[in-house]
């Protein structure tokens, strides 16, 4: 049986994984197909997790995960850069939102997104310190259904997180 772990023992889980060795990680998430929860692939070279999460619009949202097996070549490439931290100066990233914000409202200029990705592609993942200033992501949003081939396994992280959220949640139906 797949171990199935929730809340802050994923998380923790996650980022000691990411902490050993953080290039080439990926972060999508999409609309999954039952009760509006959200479906997301979280994946290194080594190992990647299929997380089921009750809200995006929530800071401290209810997850739970399960580790599955995954061709890696077959995960399809949204960008140029990889999921992780990147460690960022607070005040030249406000100047660059400053002067990306002022490019948009032009035409006929490269795209902010195009600027973002050539001041971070450069930048190599790292691990977050406390006091440390960091863009995470890119966390790559998709309409696209998240298939890993297991729908047993689906079905089952859906159970569970309507169970957690019943169980957390006196208000949850």
């Amino acid at each position: 049986m797949t171990e199935i772990l929730e809340g802050s023992s994923l998380t923790r889980h996650l980022f000691e994984r990411y902490s050993r060795k953080p290039e080439s990680w990926s972060f999508t998430i999409a609309p999954s197909a039952k009760y509006g929860f959200y479906d997301a692939l979280v994946s290194s070279p080594e190992e990647s997790w299929k997380l089921k999460i009750d809200s995006i619009f929530n800071p401290m949202p209810k997850m739970i995960g399960a580790q599955v097996e995954l061709d890696h070549t077959s995960i399809k490439k949204f960008g140029s850069i990889s999921y992780g931290y990147r460690k960022i100066d607070p005040e030249t990233m406000l100047k660059l939102l400053m002067k990306l914000g002022e490019e948009a409202e032009q035409k006929g200029r490269v795209s902010g997104q195009e600027k973002l990705d050539s001041l971070l592609a450069p930048l190599s993942p790292v691990v977050p310190r406390p006091g440390g200033s960091y863009a995470e992501g890119p966390y790559v949003f998709t309409n696209e259904k998240l298939s890993v081939g297991q729908g047993q396994l689906d079905d089952k992280l859906n159970s569970e997180l309507q169970k957690l959220m019943r169980s957390r949640l006196s208000a949850y139906g």
